[in-house]
């Protein structure tokens, strides 16, 4: 009797559900699609609850927007909007999909995806590094080993060293975010990631990116870098720092020289922070404000990344390429491209940035991207 009893409760929670959930979208319609990276194969099922009461022993499959795909035992899928979960259910699938977590954190308002908005210009993206997107970041006893690349080029953000590794944090607070944003959390001096990327040698145009949040001074006398590379045997190099030279401005580090951009680091609970060199001139812009400009004019040429590329260290995370001299700083995204971007293509991707991190009240009035989504 016992069995039968709990087959009726298992029979009426799925007929409940039905009244909330709705089956799969027929072939060649859009529906709710798996987080890249991660697959529902081999996780757990569990009982959900309704809002309404009824349960149904489910295993979760996906979650994009509002809804989620859950599939039962017999292998049905239904799909399910979050709100009509319980609340402890709804906490589950942010922990899986914490880019579900940063939408609504966010106010949905991601708009567009980055391949979308560089059009052309995706093909001299380099490196895409996404904390929004929790199959992308391997956690090893509670650090982070490795931060995977999203572009084809394989560029994997990694760290041996246990003592060294950053930490993922979850629950990273960000501007006016309505709630909290999973990030890569650094601390300075002691923490940073290798990557094999160079994404120019020489004197050969650049762009680099961040979307960062919370960034603290806390030994006051080292540089801070947030990204570096470069050659070490040649002296120069090429990133951005967080600190320069006593400095509490944000500025680029080119080994003996240094800009700084006069932008104070501690002014808000956000950054958007741009670094494109081209045609002797470094642009520096944070926050989508005015762009600071300084000539290549210093002895031996200090933007120069040193040449062959041999001799190059790759892009390195949270530190200098040396080790050391870090950053403390939630990182959201990493992005790094072989080429200058224009103007147009910098606002977009500051609006793609600033809309997905929670940062479109730290855009400067006139952006084109601070009331609506690029």
């Amino acid at each position: 009797m016992k069995n039968i009893a709990a087959s009726v409760v298992v029979w009426v929670g799925c007929l409940l559900f039905a009244f909330v959930a709705r089956a799969e979208p027929p072939a060649g319609e859009p529906g709710p699609v798996a987080q890249a990276g991660v697959s529902g194969e081999g996780r757990e099922v569990r009982t959900w609850t309704a809002t309404s009461g009824a349960k149904l022993e489910a295993r979760l499959i996906s979650a994009k927007g509002d809804s989620v795909v859950l599939a039962t035992q017999d292998g049905t899928r239904k799909t399910i909007k979050l709100k009509q979960l319980s609340k402890e259910d709804q906490d589950y699938v942010k922990e899986v999909f914490p880019a579900i977590g940063a939408e609504q954190a966010t106010g949905g308002k991601a708009g567009r995806g980055l391949k979308a908005i560089l059009g052309k210009s995706v093909g001299d993206l380099k490196l895409w590094l996404d904390a929004s997107d929790a199959g992308t970041v391997k956690v090893t006893s509670g650090k982070v080993s490795e931060w995977k690349d999203k572009t084809t080029n394989g560029f994997n953000a990694v760290q041996s060293n246990e003592g060294n590794r950053p930490t993922y944090n979850k629950d990273a607070k960000v501007a006016e975010a309505k709630g909290t944003m999973p990030m890569v959390h650094f601390e300075q001096g002691g923490q940073w990631l290798f990557t094999d990327c160079i994404p120019a040698t020489g004197k050969n145009p650049r762009t680099l990116v961040i979307a960062v949040a919370n960034v603290k001074q806390i030994e006051q006398s080292l540089l801070c870098h947030l990204l570096h590379y470069g050659s070490p045997v040649n002296e120069k190099a090429y990133g951005i720092t967080s600190r320069g030279w006593h400095s509490v401005n944000w500025g680029n580090h080119y080994w003996h020289g240094a800009l700084n951009s006069g932008i104070p680091t501690d002014s808000g609970g956000g950054y958007i922070v741009v670094a494109s060199f081209a045609d002797g001139a470094d642009n520096f812009t944070v926050n989508g404000g005015k762009t600071f400009t300084q000539g290549d004019n210093w002895p031996q040429g200090q933007v120069d990344t040193g040449g062959a590329a041999g001799q190059v260290h790759g892009l390195v995370i949270g530190g200098r390429i040396q080790g050391g001299e870090g950053a403390w700083a939630d990182f959201g995204e990493v992005l790094a491209f072989s080429k200058a971007l224009t103007k147009e293509e910098r606002q977009k991707v500051e609006g793609y940035l600033a809309n997905k991190w929670g940062m479109t009240s730290l855009l400067p009035n006139g952006h084109p991207y601070k009331s609506q989504k690029p």
